[in-house]
């Protein structure tokens, strides 16, 4: 009879754990999208991912919008992407310039002040085109309807580049000798790139 007791008491006491067993959550493991709410790089979304995502939905992801923080004569950050403006080449931060009064400046630094001017913390609209060699999202720029990068070509702050939508707009600021063009010395930007480029293998 005792037997019959403890036999009893020791079924039902592995019956109650068994049960507590299978209610347990198991451990919670971090996905990449929870720390801190914020995606790891490897989950953030590309300007071409971005893209087909419209194509699937119907909805128009072609166009990168917010606040613009400008990088340089010809760059912007917008919803934290890095935006290269499309048609252009501005002078480099570090490039110079000699003024028709003969004195060399930073052409570089007076194109992103310009800028700054125009958009800086300002809403723009990014009609994304495609993405450079670097992985930068490459596109149009509008800042109240208006075409931000026909601007600075057409105040001579950049050069007309990469393709011809604004090879005419550069060539009324030449005539007008708006910004660069009043310069009594200018260097094309990519000129200067390719010799700082030569400047820093000669000193490798």
């Amino acid at each position: 009879m005792m037997l019959r007791l403890l036999a009893s008491l020791f079924i039902r006491r592995r019956r109650r754990n068994k049960s507590k067993t299978s209610n347990e959550r198991p451990p919670h493991r971090a996905s990449s999208t929870n720390r801190g709410n914020r995606p790891n790089r490897a989950t953030r979304p590309t300007a071409q991912g971005a893209a087909e995502a419209g194509a699937d939905s119907g909805h128009n992801l072609n166009v990168v919008a917010g606040k613009a923080y400008v990088v340089d004569g010809d760059s912007i950050r917008v919803a934290g992407q890095e935006i290269r403006i499309a048609g252009l080449d501005a002078p480099e931060w570090d490039q110079v310039a000699r003024h028709k009064d003969g004195h060399w400046f930073r052409q570089g630094r007076l194109a992103k002040s310009a800028l700054i001017r125009r958009i800086g913390g300002k809403y723009v609209r990014v009609e994304v085109e495609r993405l450079d060699k670097f992985g930068r999202t490459v596109g149009v720029v509008r800042h109240e309807g208006k075409d931000v990068g026909k601007w600075i070509v057409e105040e001579g702050h950049a050069v007309a580049a990469f393709d011809n939508r604004y090879k005419h707009v550069e060539r009324r600021a030449r005539r007008a000798k708006r910004g660069m063009w009043s310069n009594a010395t200018n260097i094309h930007p990519g000129s200067w790139r390719n010799r700082k480029s030569r400047e820093k293998k000669h000193r490798a």
